[in-house]
């Protein structure tokens, strides 16, 4: 090519490609308050996207290269929602979608409600079941129509209530809806005073005789309706065992006598009941002879005594004893023999001899007269 060939120069503007605003909505119609969902990902050679939710000129949004984005309505109405992109070079298009949007709809709850019994007794525990309530959000309770809530939450569908006083109660259940729209119902029902729970004493006990130092059971398993028991192991008025839950119970008694003892038993609702039942015998695990007044005519003022053993009880023998059979007794003295077992425990009795020393004493007086 010469200087003098001739060359086409083509100038073009910078503009680059063309934006096309394109986008979708996830509904065109919604409620107010409802979140819609606006994508423009479909727009192309765009770098930059703003939105005029309601066409009136003004960007709710300012430039943004964000493609996707929510919006909420807070009037019904007709509306134009405009798209408006840009690309890199400041060229911008549009798109427009209409959106109808309704007032939003309420939720009403539905009260409803049941009770496991309509009769109950004073602190009886009682079920109250809303779970037929429809579309309830919040429970309150107030069990006895006084104005005055005794539960109130979301978690309050099922509730456990007692009453602590007889008589007829009107129970009110409101509820009320996510939209705060409520609705109410009522029941009546019937406390009655509660029936005294009499209990029964009764007991056994594994002795009813038995020498000093034994152990006694005693079992009270046979009382009803009892939660309470209290032992008196010697009806002296005194309880040895006081406000115990258990039913059996043990005492060693370490003295001769006949012990009466007295159980008392009380019920839940603080009802009481006692029993006095025969009594305990202890006795000395010795069993002496009778007093002993024996009659001897030997002439002289003493003579020797016997007589039969102690009998021995419950297994025990004999330790040692003041006196044995076949031991001299003076006349006209009374004297005590006692027994000593290998427990301790003693017996007694006495000796008076009776002889006829006097007797020839005074024959001796009157011949020696003559």
């Amino acid at each position: 090519m010469d200087a003098t060939t001739p060359m086409i120069i083509t100038v073009t503007d910078a503009t680059g490609e063309q934006p096309t605003a394109c986008f979708v909505t996830n509904t065109q119609m919604a409620e107010v308050g409802e979140a819609i969902t606006f994508d423009a990902s479909c727009s192309q050679n765009a770098v930059n996207y703003r939105w005029d939710f309601d066409c009136d000129g003004i960007f709710e949004t300012g430039s943004s290269s964000e493609e996707i984005v929510s919006y909420a309505y807070d009037a019904s109405g007709n509306y134009v929602a405009k798209l408006q992109v840009e690309n890199a070079y400041g060229v911008f298009d549009t798109q427009t979608i209409e959106i109808i949007i309704d007032e939003a709809t309420t939720v009403p709850a539905v009260a409803c409600f049941v009770m496991n019994t309509n009769e109950a007794m004073v602190n009886e525990p009682i079920q109250f079941d809303a779970s037929c309530s429809e579309d309830a959000a919040i429970y309150k309770w107030d069990f006895n129509s006084d104005g005055i809530f005794e539960e109130v939450g979301s978690d309050k569908a099922v509730v456990i209530y007692s009453y602590i006083q007889a008589g007829t109660n009107t129970v009110n259940l409101e509820v009320e809806s996510s939209d705060r729209i409520s609705d109410a119902t009522t029941m009546p029902i019937q406390i009655n005073a509660a029936t005294p729970i009499t209990p029964t004493a009764c007991f056994v006990a594994s002795e009813s005789s038995c020498t000093i130092d034994c152990i006694v059971n005693f079992d009270a398993s046979c009382s009803e309706d009892a939660v309470m028991y209290r032992w008196d192991f010697d009806n002296d008025g005194v309880f040895d065992e006081s406000g115990s839950e258990a039913e059996t119970v043990s005492h060693t008694y370490t003295e001769v006598e006949n012990y009466s003892v007295r159980l008392q038993v009380e019920s839940s609702d603080g009802t009481i009941d006692e029993i006095i039942p025969p009594a305990i015998q202890v006795v000395s695990c010795l069993e002496c002879p009778e007093d002993i007044e024996p009659f001897v005519a030997t002439g002289d003022c003493f003579a020797p005594v016997s007589w039969v053993l102690p009998t021995t009880l419950y297994d025990c023998s004999i330790l040692s004893s003041s006196h044995n059979p076949g031991d001299i007794f003076f006349d006209n003295l009374t004297t005590t023999v006692t027994y000593t077992a290998d427990n301790g425990t003693t017996c007694s009795f006495t000796v008076t001899l009776d002889t006829d020393c006097i007797g020839l004493i005074k024959e001796d007086e009157d011949n020696d007269s003559h």
